[in-house]
């Protein structure tokens, strides 16, 4: 379980009437990919880095391997870019939920 400030990314999560299974990956950000995470649809496994360096990055790469769940369970298409800026949107509402306390 990767753990960053408090926040905790859960070793499942549902997406529809699916779980998605969530890896956590020693050395990913370093792959030729050079990415954070990535999302097996059709095995329904998430893998995330264990080395992101803040929690603003492990949330909004967490959100987006799940927001690609969501768009293949729901049939709803979103590409990459879709991904990314409404991960990043979310991100910034969960950050200040969570300054609030």
């Amino acid at each position: 379980m990767a753990k960053k400030k408090g926040i905790s990314i859960p070793e499942r999560v549902p997406v529809a009437s699916q779980m998605y299974d969530i890896e956590i990956v020693e050395g990913l950000a370093d792959a030729p990919t050079n990415c954070w995470g990535c999302c097996n649809e059709a095995s329904r496994v998430i893998k995330l880095t264990a080395e992101f360096p803040d929690v603003a990055t492990m949330l909004v790469s967490y959100l987006h391997e799940c927001l690609h769940a969501i768009s293949s369970e729901y049939r709803v298409k979103m590409d990459d870019d879709d991904v990314d800026r409404v991960a990043q949107g979310m991100t910034q509402a969960v950050i200040a939920l969570v300054e609030a306390e």
